[in-house]
This record gives C-alpha cells, sequence and structure tokens, in this order.
C-alpha cells in the first residue's frame, strides 16, 4: 500500500469497592498513576496466546489501574483470533446498538494471515476486534490523566505559568512536570496543557487506520504494528523503507513493539503535532457543543495529513459514513473494577 502522509505527521481492592459511588469512582480513575506511560510499550510478555493479566505472575501487566484486568491476546491465525473474539464475548453488532460492552482485551498483533481472508465482512469484524478494544483503553487513559490535572488545577488555583509549579508537593510536581514535557507545553499553563491532553473520537481513529493500513492488511502492518503510516527520520526509532519511497528520500515509516504503541503514537502525534492545532482547537468547542458526528466535523483538519488534502478527508468521511463508524463513538468498555482500587501518583 501506498503510505499517504506529509512530513506534517513528524514524532508522529477492597471488598466494598462494588460499593463505591459513581462520584468516587471517577475520582478514583482520576488518581490513576501513568506517570509510567513510557514503560508500557515494548516490554516483554510471555509467548501464551490468551493471557489474564490479573493472575498470571510472569505476564507484562499492560499499565498499573487503567489496562489492569485485560486480557494479552497474541493471536496467531484469523481463525485462531476469532475464537478468541468468540470466548472474549466479543458482539460488534450488540456494541453498536449500545446493548453490550467491549471486553478489556490487550491485542498485540493482527493475525498474520488476516491479508488471505478473503471474506470482507470477516476481515472488518477481525480488525473491529483488535482495534476497538485497544482505542477505547487509549482513550480511558487520557481521560484518566486529564481528570488528574484538572484535580490538581482545583487543588492549587494560584500556579500558573508565571509561578511555576513551586507550590506543588514533589510528588504531584514530578507527574506534572512528566505530562507537560510528553505534551510539550510549559510548566503551570493549565489552558494550553487540556488543549492537547484530550480524548480522540473513536471514529476518526478507526477510519484512518483502516484507510492508512488497508483494514490492517498492509506491509507496514503486518511487519511493524504501523497502522497510522507515521514517518521517521530518526535514525534511532524502528521504521520501515516504502517500496515507493522517491530517490534522496531518507523518511521511515515508524514501526512499533505492538498495536497499542501505535495508538498512542498517533494520539500524541495529534495531540502535540502544531500541523493539528486547528483539530484541537474545534475538539475543544466541540467539548461544550456536543456534536453527533465529532468524526467527521474534526476530519476536517486533517488536511495537512496526508498529500492527498481535501480527498484524504472526503476519504475519512467516506469509511466513517460507509461503515457506519460514529456509532463507536457510544461504544464503551466493560466496568473494571480494578480502576477505583488503583494507586495514584499520591499514593506512590
Amino acid at each position: 500500500m501506498t503510505v499517504r502522509t506529509t512530513a506534517a505527521r513528524l514524532l508522529g481492592a477492597s471488598q466494598s469497592r462494588r460499593a463505591l459511588s459513581g462520584r468516587l469512582a471517577l475520582c478514583a480513575i482520576a488518581i490513576v498513576g501513568l506517570a509510567y506511560s513510557a514503560l508500557l510499550s515494548g516490554l516483554p510478555v510471555r509467548q501464551s496466546l490468551i493471557e489474564d493479566s490479573n493472575h498470571a505472575q510472569d505476564v507484562w501487566h499492560p499499565a498499573p489501574g487503567v489496562l489492569a484486568g485485560s486480557q494479552v491476546i497474541r493471536p496467531v491465525t484469523s481463525d485462531h483470533f476469532e475464537a478468541l473474539l468468540k470466548q472474549a464475548d466479543f458482539d460488534l453488532q450488540a456494541v453498536r446498538a449500545e446493548t453490550a460492552a467491549v471486553p478489556r482485551i490487550y491485542v498485540r498483533r493482527l493475525p498474520v494471515d488476516l491479508v488471505e481472508v478473503d471474506d470482507t465482512l470477516r476481515r472488518k469484524k477481525l480488525f473491529f476486534g483488535a482495534m476497538l478494544p485497544l482505542i477505547l483503553m487509549a482513550n480511558e487513559e487520557l481521560r484518566a490523566e486529564r481528570a488528574h490535572v484538572e484535580a490538581l488545577r482545583d487543588r492549587y488555583p494560584a500556579v500558573t505559568r508565571e509561578t511555576g509549579l513551586a507550590q506543588l508537593t514533589d510528588v504531584d510536581r514530578r507527574w506534572l512536570e512528566a505530562v507537560h514535557d510528553r505534551y510539550e507545553t510549559e510548566a503551570g499553563d493549565w489552558q494550553a496543557l487540556l488543549l492537547r491532553l484530550d480524548e480522540i473520537p473513536v471514529s476518526l481513529i478507526m477510519a484512518q487506520a483502516i484507510q492508512e493500513s488497508g483494514w490492517g492488511t498492509s506491509r507496514f502492518a503486518r511487519d511493524g504494528n504501523a497502522l497510522f503510516g507515521q514517518r521517521t527520520w530518526n535514525p534511532d526509532e524502528e521504521g520501515l523503507v516504502p517500496d515507493l519511497r522517491s530517490e534522496g528520500q531518507t523518511y521511515r515509516v515508524k514501526s512499533f513493539p505492538d498495536l497499542m504503541a501505535a495508538v498512542r503514537s498517533y494520539m500524541r502525534n495529534l495531540n502535540t503535532h502544531d500541523a493539528y492545532q486547528d483539530l484541537r482547537a474545534q475538539r475543544a468547542k466541540l467539548r461544550k457543543q456536543p456534536a453527533n458526528a465529532p468524526g467527521r466535523q474534526l476530519a476536517s483538519s486533517l488536511t495537512r495529513y496526508s498529500e492527498e488534502s481535501a480527498g484524504y478527508v472526503k476519504a475519512l468521511r467516506g469509511l466513517i459514513r460507509d461503515n457506519d463508524l460514529s456509532a463507536l463513538n457510544r461504544a464503551r468498555l466493560r466496568p473494571n473494577h480494578d480502576l477505583v482500587a488503583s494507586r495514584g501518583p499520591a499514593d506512590l
């Protein structure tokens, strides 16, 4: 497949926990310890095919709190993955109808033979089965991190860009400094940070993953877990050389240790790169005026994501429409009671 990107995509617990009120649960989510997010990608995981990260002692726990309790899946073939989805009770039709939630399954890579699946509907279902839980969990991470930033803002109302973070406790300051650094904002600039630290509509992420990876069948998706065509010019980063790269070009398509790493990298790209300032501004407005189709609306801000410019936006909107991806914006993960028992930064 041809990579349709431009240089704009640079860098690219307790017995009573079930009785906690919704407000307490939300507060618990807000203090999830995401300070270790840099460690979440590429750590070794046992070579079993389906693992319960609650119980297996030698299994990589994908993340503290937010991803605890998810099943780590490394499917071999499409038939095997289909069986695992059935075992996890993943029902895409029921999810669309809002009568079922999405299981917390952490799929590390796509089946090796996905490209050989001739049945279009079956191939799409497998792709949705791999991607939808990851997208929802990645957005859950962003939502939890944003909630904690908002809690710190309310706890330290005198903190501004001019005062810096000296008023914060050591633990709060270290955590917030790491978040500011990750989102490339000045310490104490709450507004700038919250403008970047926000979710991305499921429909938009899914549409771009489909467009850029050909429903997960491209060489970059198969060999490098590269779903979004992000380019890298950094020789220290892993990447794949496109077959049709022009003479004199040195970029490669950035590759990742697993699918979630690709999703996180894509989200950070949209949330930090200067090319997508308009997307972030539109998203902030949609927070005040909820839209029925935020993915379709925000797609208009992605003309710089591809050399096809307006044609790329049209393609994304077509994918969202033809595959009813907007319905997935309402998809929800199954409850994770580990969330309300998770330790936050103040407890570390």
